[in-house]
Parts: C-alpha cells; structure tokens; sequence
C-alpha cells in the first residue's frame, strides 16, 4: 500500500514540475514577442518623426530640427532595446 501512494506522489509531483514548465516556456515566449513589438513601436514613432519632418518643408527650420531630434530620439531607443534584448535572450534575435 504504501508504495502504490509513493508512485502516486511521484507522478502529482512530476505532472505539476511538467506544466510549471511548460508555463515557464509560454512566458518566455510572449516576452520575447513584446521585446519584438517595442523594438517595432521605437521603429513605428522612428518613421512618424521622419515623415513629419519631410512635411514641415523648408520654411519652417524649427519644426524639421525638432523632428530629427525626436527621430534620433526613437532610433536610438530601438538600438539600445536589441542590444539590450540581445543580451536576454543570448540570441542575435533582434537585429
């Protein structure tokens, strides 16, 4: 009797071990899809600062300097994530 109750704790226990990892696992994956989504949004307000810039025309100096910056701003903020992320993931996953 009592070894039947040890291999019955022995799998309860082995069966919680396998979907605390498979939990782990799914975790793991969806912050590497939100690592990709800020890289992607960095690059997304990137582009609006330079499309913004490129419509400020040329009267209007202040407004296309102050675009760049932001511009600037926004890629270097997505250089800094995948190397950062890099460094997480130990992967050249983001590039």
């Amino acid at each position: 009797m009592i070894q039947r109750s040890q291999n019955t704790v022995y799998r309860v226990n082995w069966l919680r071990a396998r979907a605390r990892a498979k939990r782990w696992h799914e975790e793991k994956d969806i912050v590497v899809k939100e690592m990709e989504w800020v890289i992607r949004t960095f690059r997304y307000m990137e582009r609006g600062w330079r499309r913004r810039g490129e419509e400020s025309g040329d009267n209007k100096p202040g407004h296309k300097a102050y675009a760049a910056k932001e511009e600037d701003r926004w890629n270097g903020w997505a250089e800094i994530a995948k190397v950062e992320f890099n460094k997480v993931t130990g992967e050249k996953k983001f590039v």
